[in-house]
């Protein structure tokens, strides 16, 4: 779930009336997991959001857009707390790194969210089976 924390001025987010407080659910028919769920939908021209309102109300929007129209709302989270690697490789290069560098390079991320927004490496070892449908949806 994403609680809004800002809806832009004259933007498609205040035109459709989303208010701070409120919350998107779903989007498509899927629980919303973290910020990239919402930034794939911003990508497309046509979508369904689930809304809690901060009144407790749940309502259903089905928004059409152009395709680079921004939705113009900001999250109090994103969602996306870095997982790290729990294997125990011998060939990792995290733990082949010599000491005394900067302590982000130490960081055995193994986040496939953070490989979509970032770029970074991941093995895909530790990604559970739903994980795996999302990154397939």
């Amino acid at each position: 779930m994403l609680k809004i924390l800002n809806v832009e001025q004259n933007s498609l987010a205040e035109e459709l009336g989303f208010e701070i407080g409120d919350s998107i659910t779903k989007i498509n028919g899927y629980k919303v997991v973290d910020i990239l769920d919402y930034l794939y939908a911003e990508a497309q021209t046509e979508f369904t959001f689930s809304v809690l309102t901060k009144d407790g109300e749940e309502v259903e929007l089905e928004i059409e857009k152009d395709e680079d129209e921004p939705i113009g709302l900001t999250f109090e989270d994103d969602g996306l707390k870095i997982r790290t690697c729990k294997n125990n490789c011998l060939f990792c290069f995290v733990r082949q790194m010599p000491k005394g560098m900067r302590e982000s390079l130490y960081v055995k991320d193994d986040d496939y969210r953070q490989s979509f927004l970032c770029g970074n490496f991941v093995t895909l070892t530790n990604v559970s089976d739903e994980e795996l449908e999302r990154i397939i949806r």
